[in-house]
C-alpha cells in the first residue's frame, strides 16, 4: 500500500523506528537485518526525514496477533509525495489543509520574529538612552519595556 503522511512523531527502540502520523497512526521498520542496514533505514537517514515533513510511503499491513484492531504497518520505502499530494486539501483531524496549517506555522514565525526584533529595537534604543544619559541605568529594562509597548505613529504617505 502507499499513503502520503505528514509526520507527527518520531520513536527508535532497540533498532526499531516508529513512526506517528498526523492522525496518530505508527508505521515501523527496523534499522537492520541480520546485520545489513534496511532500505527504509537507508532511506530514511539519507533523504533525512524529520518531524513535520510528508512523505509518500509504501508499506506493508501485517495481522498482530496481540491485537487484531491494530496490524502492524511495515514500512518498505519512503518517497517525496508529488506537489499534489504534498498540498493535499483533505481536511486534517485538527481542523484546516495542510497548506493551512503550514501557512499559520508560517505567519506565527514571522510575527515571533517581528516581537524579538521590536524588543531588540527597544532594548538598543533604552541603552543608547542611559549612554547619552537621558535615562538612568538602574531603569534601563523599565525604559526598554515602555519603548516595546510603544505603537509607531504611521501616517500616509
Amino acid at each position: 500500500m502507499t499513503k502520503t503522511i505528514t509526520i507527527s512523531g518520531i520513536e527508535q527502540k532497540e533498532g526499531k523506528y516508529s513512526i506517528k502520523d498526523e492522525k496518530g497512526v505508527y508505521y515501523s521498520f527496523f534499522s537492520d537485518w541480520k546485520g545489513v542496514a534496511t532500505d527504509p533505514y537507508n532511506e530514511f537517514k539519507g533523504l533525512n526525514v524529520q518531524i513535520g515533513d510528508t512523505w509518500a510511503i509504501e508499506y506493508e499491513e501485517k495481522p498482530n496477533p496481540k491485537n487484531e484492531k491494530y496490524p502492524y504497518k511495515n514500512i518498505r520505502h519512503f518517497t517525496r509525495p508529488t506537489k499534489a499530494e504534498a498540498l493535499s486539501t483533505d481536511p486534517l483531524p485538527n481542523g484546516g489543509s495542510k497548506l493551512d496549517q503550514k501557512e499559520q506555522r508560517i505567519e506565527k514565525m514571522f510575527d515571533e520574529k517581528q516581537d524579538n526584533i521590536k524588543w531588540l529595537n527597544a532594548l538598543n534604543n533604552a541603552i543608547l538612552l542611559v549612554a547619552n544619559g537621558k535615562a538612568d541605568k538602574e531603569d534601563l529594562v523599565k525604559t526598554a519595556n515602555w519603548l516595546y509597548k510603544l505603537e509607531p505613529n504611521r501616517e500616509e504617505v
